[in-house]
């Protein structure tokens, strides 16, 4: 995906401002002042806590894109209906009619984190691709240097984060280990030096030329 899903980002608000409401309703119920911290906790049941803290972690999950969400879900669903039912049992404010429809409609969006696009995004960084730094199309004179011997070659593109180096049918470059560590000296105005290593080969397909990917590992001072 080239952008974030907007489900999981109006899940992780839904599910932070949802743990807000259960202080929220004590204060319109009980005609409280939302600054009355003392008398707004005292009217939240141990139940009511523990929602709070299971949505309040869902939703930094969610926005963090954390894969433990998927251990946190079904808890989090039976405690909101635990919840729901014990209000609409024991209170005189909602009917278990208003309550299940609740607790059905919290399931029934929690699903969306099962979808297999999202599932995959939550649980597997590589699918992560708006977090990609953007890449420019720029022809620059590199150098590479590993194990005492020295290629001479130049980038097809380049990011903050890495160089995309052209093979130019030697062989040279796309023999390059994937272990080794190498050091890269990029001629742009000012000429820097830096640690890398080889990220990914990539045979010649179409616009995109036969080269390597290499990843900027550490800046070293010239």
């Amino acid at each position: 995906m080239k952008e974030k899903p907007l489900f999981l980002t109006f899940m992780s608000a839904y599910l932070l401002i949802s743990a807000l409401m259960f202080p929220i309703q004590i204060c319109y119920l009980f005609d409280l002042s939302i600054f009355d911290f003392t008398l707004v906790l005292s009217k939240l049941t141990p139940l009511n806590l523990l929602n709070m803290s299971f949505l309040v972690v869902t939703g930094l999950f969610t926005l963090k894109l954390n894969k433990h969400i998927f251990k946190v879900l079904p808890i989090l669903n039976i405690a909101i209906c635990l919840n729901n039912f014990i209000v609409a049992e024991y209170g005189q404010m909602y009917t278990h009619m208003q309550t299940g429809l609740s607790s059905i409609f919290f399931l029934t969006i929690s699903l969306g984190f099962y979808r297999k696009d999202i599932r995959k995004v939550i649980e597997d960084e590589k699918f992560r691709y708006w977090m990609t730094p953007k890449r420019e199309m720029k022809k620059i004179p590199i150098e590479i240097e590993c194990n005492g011997k020295k290629i001479k070659s130049h980038t097809y593109d380049i990011s903050k984060t890495g160089v995309f180096v052209i093979d130019k049918g030697f062989g040279d470059v796309f023999n390059l280990p994937y272990d080794a560590l190498l050091t890269i000296r990029i001629n742009l105005k000012r000429p820097v030096l830096l640690r890398a290593s080889v990220a990914r080969k990539t045979l010649a397909k179409g616009t995109y030329p036969q080269g390597i990917g290499i990843k900027f590992e550490s800046p070293i001072l010239n």
